[in-house]
């Protein structure tokens, strides 16, 4: 009862614990835990919903990304777990909903993003993605993966699938920009070039995580 619901958890459901800590805040929530928690071994039923007046700190792709004033429920059932989490992103709203498989060797989850600004570094300089709205599916380590953003005045998009199951993970998939600023998009790299126009088109590729030179 005194306890955050990390201790509490973790008294009895090492793995559930784990999970829940992943969630960093830098003030203490209002949480709520609600069900049943097995020992260990066993099968828990539990709900832990909270709300945070402050930011919370999440690692995604190794990056540490701040929420403000995260709300999230996390439903565990069994192996199964369900969240919704939303809050402030870069200042934008942002939701993430979707399940995972915590089995052990289990490599199943879905996931469905959204973000009204999500900048990401492409070739060493952040780009500002806008109204970001993906999904991913992952079975049995095999991740399909479909993004839509707005990008410089136009449109992006990106679909594909990447296969978990080997090292470095390999990868496919298509990428399309519609009617983007090129000149916006060129002076990311190159502040001094004034250009014009726009840029539409798309490329297909093959590659391996971490590894640009396998980029065909």
């Amino acid at each position: 009862r005194h306890g955050t619901p990390r201790q509490v958890e973790f008294t009895f459901a090492k793995d559930t614990a784990e999970v829940i800590a992943r969630y960093r805040f830098d003030r203490h929530p209002h949480a709520e835990v609600d069900g049943t928690i097995a020992v260990e071994g066993g099968t828990s039923n539990l709900r832990v919903k909270f709300r945070g007046p402050g930011v919370a700190h999440y690692i995604l792709w190794g990056d540490d990304y701040t929420v403000h004033k995260p709300v999230g429920d996390l439903t565990f059932n069994g192996p199964m777990l369900s969240y919704d989490i939303s809050g402030g992103l870069f200042g934008k709203d942002m939701q993430a909903k979707g399940t995972v498989d915590l089995s052990p060797k289990a490599n199943d989850y879905t996931v469905n993003f959204k973000a009204g600004l999500f900048p990401y570094g492409v070739f060493g300089k952040p780009l500002p993605f806008g109204n970001v709205v993906t999904k991913v599916v992952c079975k049995k380590g095999f991740a399909d993966f479909d993004l839509k953003a707005k990008l410089f005045d136009g449109a992006f998009s990106l679909t594909g699938r990447l296969d978990d199951n080997k090292q470095p993970q390999p990868y496919q998939g298509e990428l399309r920009v519609d009617a983007i600023s090129f000149n916006k998009f060129a002076r990311v790299y190159s502040p001094e070039f004034d250009t014009e126009g726009d840029l539409t088109g798309h490329t297909e590729f093959t590659g391996k995580l971490n590894d640009w030179k396998s980029l065909k």
